[in-house]
């Protein structure tokens, strides 16, 4: 039986009104960075990543990728899996006590891993308790905690439990696949990633994909990027007015606002100082991004305007795909 297998040929209104996605309730805050004020974000927020320094290779990058938390100084690394697989791809619950992930089957030793057979899990933010959900990757928790969104080809939706999976998107062009979901903070919409002719589980994404926001009440989706390459890794903001992304035209991390206008550059390898930045993630309080970067890969933060780059990891091996937590209680 094929693991990635989905269903085609079904139109997004009659998935959405069948599914009931239309009772998920609306809250302020991102799924992944929920605002909330007078928190002090330096000793109540961590930052989640993978990293393959466990076993790596300086000549072949070897070495299984494992999930990570840190403080967002840099300080208090402390590795969280430690299973044969490769797990990437941390995406944190909006109360801080759970982490979703992909885990999979390494078969070609590059970052962020390609593998197959991926599969989402759910942990407690301390490691303990990993529980399979689904097959599928890059996981992304709704605003209000109650469902996941994820990738399997396209763009599928879950209760956190796990039950209720249903597809969400479909082939919208020939060739074409979806990932990388991203909600906004009111749970009304997902930004994702269109790749044309790739899997969205490879690294680098080949061919060329745009950000596409699709509005789960209303079944419809809008093209938001008209780049020359991809365009991918999309990250709404806390307040819900920005979209934070990568984009492969120079290899520089972009905002846009919700409606795909006003797109600036953040991170530029030329003014900031660093290699291929991408997989920008928004603080909870939207006054910092951290990305990764470099040929071997480390964690760094920017202000949120773009200045003040801050290196936060300086290991041997891959640190990859930072995922900053809620504020915690």
């Amino acid at each position: 039986m094929n693991r990635r297998k989905v269903i085609k040929g079904l139109g997004l209104a009659g998935i959405v009104l069948a599914s009931g996605i239309g009772s998920i309730p609306l809250i302020s805050g991102c799924s992944k960075n929920p605002v909330s004020p007078d928190n002090d974000l330096e000793t109540k927020s961590k930052i989640a990543f993978s990293s393959n320094r466990n076993g790596y290779n300086k000549t072949f990058g070897y070495g299984n990728y494992d999930i990570y938390i840190m403080n967002p100084d840099g300080t208090g690394q402390t590795r969280l899996t430690f299973n044969d697989e490769c797990e990437w791809d941390p995406s944190w619950s909006p109360d801080g006590t759970k982490i979703a992930y992909t885990k999979g089957r390494r078969i070609v030793y590059y970052h962020p891993p390609i593998c197959e057979d991926g599969e989402i899990w759910v942990m407690n933010s301390d490691g303990s308790n990993q529980i399979r959900l689904s097959e599928g990757i890059q996981p992304a928790w709704s605003p209000d905690g109650s469902k996941i969104a994820y990738s399997n080809d396209w763009i599928w939706l879950m209760n956190a439990d796990g039950s209720n999976r249903m597809q969400l998107t479909n082939e919208t062009f020939s060739g074409h696949k979806h990932g990388n979901p991203s909600w906004s903070p009111d749970g009304s919409k997902i930004v994702f990633n269109d790749i044309h002719l790739a899997e969205t589980r490879t690294y680098p994404p080949g061919g060329e994909g745009e950000l596409y926001v699709i509005d789960i009440y209303r079944a419809n989706f809008k093209r938001l990027t008209n780049n020359k390459g991809n365009d991918f890794y999309p990250s709404w903001s806390p307040d819900g007015s920005k979209i934070a992304f990568t984009t492969r035209s120079w290899w520089t991390i972009d905002t846009i606002n919700k409606y795909g206008n006003n797109q600036k550059t953040l991170v530029h390898p030329h003014t900031n100082g660093v290699v291929h930045p991408e997989q920008p993630c928004w603080s909870p309080d939207g006054a910092y991004i951290a990305f990764s970067s470099g040929g071997i890969n480390d964690i760094y933060k920017i202000n949120s305007d773009g200045s003040e780059t801050k290196r936060l990891t300086n290991e041997i091996g891959n640190d990859i795909q930072p995922a900053w937590s809620p504020f915690l209680k």
